[in-house]
C-alpha cells in the first residue's frame, strides 16, 4: 500500500499555529477501498464502543500492532505521515487509540454535538472514507488561538483539581492521574459558549486527512437523514 501523500512540517507547523489541519485527497482510492473492508471487519468482530451517532469500535495502538486482521490502517495510523505529525505533536504510542467510526446517526443531546473541548487534551487524525461535506456531519472547529484554547483547558483542570497557585506544569500532571470515571473528571468544565456561526467545518472529499487539537473548542456535526461519515482515526492522548 502506497504512503500518504502529506507534507509533515508543513501539517505540523499549520497545527501549532491554529489547532487544526486539513490535508485534501491524501490518500489514493486504492487505499481507501481496502481501508473500507477493514473499517467493516472491525465493526463485525471489534467489541462495540458506546457512542451516540452510530458504530464505533477502538484498539490501542499496542493492540492494533498485534492484530493481523488491519494491516492497511496499521500503515496508515502507526507508520508513515500520520504518526510523524503525531510524533512531532508529542504523541506517545503506548497511550494512543486507533479508532473506526461510522456515523449515521444525529444526536442533539450528545456532548459532541455540542461545542466543547476535550477533557483529555488529544491530538486527533480522521482519515476520510466519504466525500464529508455539511450532511455528513463533520467536525467544526472555533477560530482560537492555541494560547487561548490550552489556557481554557488548564483553567478547567486547576478548578476541577483546587489547584489555585499551582504551576501549570503540576496541574497538567495532575490532570494526566485523574481517572476518567472520577468525581475529578467528571467536574471538569468542557463546554464552551462560543456562538456557533464562528465555527467552520472541516469538510474534504474521501481520502482526506484532518487533524484537530482536541482543547480547541469543536463540535461533531449531525449527519443528515440518508447521509453518513465513515473515517479512521487515531486519537493521540497527550495529556
Amino acid at each position: 500500500m502506497g504512503g500518504l501523500n502529506l507534507d509533515v512540517e508543513d501539517v505540523h507547523s499549520t497545527i501549532l499555529r491554529t489547532g487544526w489541519a486539513v490535508c485534501d485527497a491524501a490518500a489514493e482510492r486504492g487505499v481507501l477501498e481496502v481501508l473500507d473492508d477493514e473499517l467493516a471487519t472491525a465493526i463485525s468482530y471489534l467489541e462495540p464502543y458506546q457512542y451516540p451517532f452510530g458504530e464505533q469500535r477502538r484498539l490501542t495502538v499496542p493492540e492494533l500492532a498485534d492484530d493481523r486482521r488491519f494491516p492497511a490502517t496499521t500503515e496508515a495510523m502507526l507508520t508513515g505521515a500520520i504518526a510523524d505529525v503525531c510524533a512531532l505533536y508529542g504523541a506517545r504510542d503506548d497511550a494512543d487509540l486507533v479508532v473506526w467510526s461510522h456515523e449515521f446517526e444525529p444526536d442533539t443531546e450528545a456532548i459532541y454535538g455540542r461545542p466543547h473541548f476535550d477533557r483529555r487534551h488529544q491530538l486527533k487524525a480522521f482519515l476520510y472514507l466519504d466525500d464529508v461535506d455539511e450532511h455528513n456531519g463533520p467536525t467544526h472547529v472555533a477560530n482560537e488561538a492555541p494560547e487561548e484554547f490550552h489556557d481554557r483547558w488548564v483553567a478547567s483542570w486547576r478548578k476541577a483539581l483546587g489547584m489555585r497557585t499551582d504551576p501549570d506544569g503540576d496541574v497538567v500532571r495532575a490532570a494526566r492521574q485523574t481517572p476518567e470515571g472520577s468525581n475529578v473528571y467528571r467536574s471538569v468544565e468542557c463546554e464552551v459558549d462560543t456562538l456557533r456561526a464562528n465555527f467552520r467545518p472541516l469538510v474534504g472529499s474521501a481520502g482526506t486527512v484532518v487533524f484537530f487539537d482536541t482543547s480547541l473548542a469543536h463540535f461533531g456535526g449531525l449527519v443528515r437523514q440518508a447521509s453518513s461519515r465513515r473515517t479512521v482515526r487515531r486519537h493521540c492522548l497527550l495529556d
